[in-house]
C-alpha cells in the first residue's frame, strides 16, 4: 500500500507529485493522529482525503517534531508547494 500526493487542481489524477509507503504513513501515526484531533479530518490510507492549503501548513508544523526519516521526507515534499493536495490510498 501506498499513498499518492496529486495536486487539488488536477482533478483527473494526471501527474502523482509523490508517494508515502505504508511503513512511512505508519511511523507518522501520531501526526495523523494529532491532525484529526485539530481539524477532524481523518486521513484515510484506503481512500481518497483532500488536504487543503491551511492544513498543509498544520501538517508541516506536526512534521517539525519529529526526526525520523519519514518525517523529513514528507516534510521536504510538502515544502515544494503551498497548494493542497489529494490523497489516494490504495
Amino acid at each position: 500500500m501506498a499513498i499518492d500526493f496529486y495536486s487539488l487542481s488536477d482533478r483527473l489524477r494526471k501527474q502523482k507529485l509523490f508517494s508515502i509507503s505504508e511503513k512511512e504513513f505508519e511511523l507518522l501515526d501520531d501526526v495523523w493522529s494529532q491532525y484529526k484531533k485539530l481539524t477532524g479530518v481523518y486521513i484515510d490510507a484506503y481512500g481518497t482525503t483532500r488536504i487543503y492549503p491551511e492544513h498543509v501548513t498544520l501538517i508541516k508544523k506536526l512534521l517539525l517534531n519529529h526526526s525520523d526519516k519519514a518525517a523529513k521526507k514528507l516534510l521536504s515534499y510538502l515544502d515544494k508547494s503551498n497548494e493542497g493536495y489529494l490523497l489516494l490510498g490504495d
